[in-house]
């Protein structure tokens, strides 16, 4: 993993109240022995030790992180971690399938870093693994990049939606990406910028402008 960085970096509003009502509390590291292991060593008529030795690819290691909605095992996909790539095991705490892509963006952020990118994998039936609702994130290694998607920054919150007729929930007040929000203003010369890229006129003051097309959650 990731070398000399501390895991995670708190936000400093990360018990702050958000507007939904739920917190969300800074990620600890714990030991990798989620509460199945006994009971799946049971149905498989071994150990506990055993099935935990058997969970990391050869030469890939684990480590377990806690907060008060997640539960989530960071396992590196090379020997060593040398190749960079990441695996992220993703499963709430009340064990529901709820599936909520800002706060598995903010999981990235928090225990990978903001710039490394990462991925859902939706397979072929004939590798279809669905045993427990668990989520996987897959994460690119530092540096590189999906390559597919948008290459430029656009988050607005749900007041500038709605003058775009775009229904878009609110950031709550704990949540790093309000921050990088646009105001109205920002949004238009953001707009108008583009349009000049392309040789189109700018728009007018009276002109309301078209909303790009809105990217698919988890994008």
């Amino acid at each position: 993993m990731v070398k000399n960085r501390r895991y995670p970096p708190a936000h400093p509003n990360a018990k702050k109240q958000s507007e939904k009502g739920d917190t969300w509390e800074p990620f600890e590291a714990v030991a990798d022995t989620p509460d199945n292991y006994s009971a799946v060593a049971a149905f498989a008529g071994v150990s506990p030790a055993e099935v935990q030795q058997e969970m990391p690819l050869p030469g890939c290691t684990r480590q377990g992180f806690r907060n008060n909605k997640y539960y989530v095992v960071v396992e590196t996909l090379s020997p060593r971690g040398l190749l960079g790539e990441l695996h992220l095991s993703i499963t709430r705490t009340d064990r529901s399938a709820a599936h909520d892509w800002r706060e598995f963006q903010r999981i990235k952020n928090e225990l990978c870093g903001p710039e490394r990118e990462a991925c859902e994998l939706y397979p072929a039936q004939s590798r279809l693994c669905d045993s427990a609702n668990t989520f996987h994130l897959w994460v690119m290694a530092e540096g590189d990049r999906v390559p597919v998607g948008w290459n430029v920054q656009t988050v607005v919150d749900s007041e500038v939606a709605s003058q775009l007729n775009i229904k878009q929930r609110p950031f709550g007040d704990d949540d790093p990406t309000r921050e990088l929000c646009l105001t109205k203003e920002q949004y238009k010369k953001k707009l108008d910028d583009g349009r000049k890229q392309q040789g189109l006129g700018q728009l007018g003051p009276s002109a309301t402008p078209s909303p790009p097309p809105t990217p698919p959650p988890g994008s």
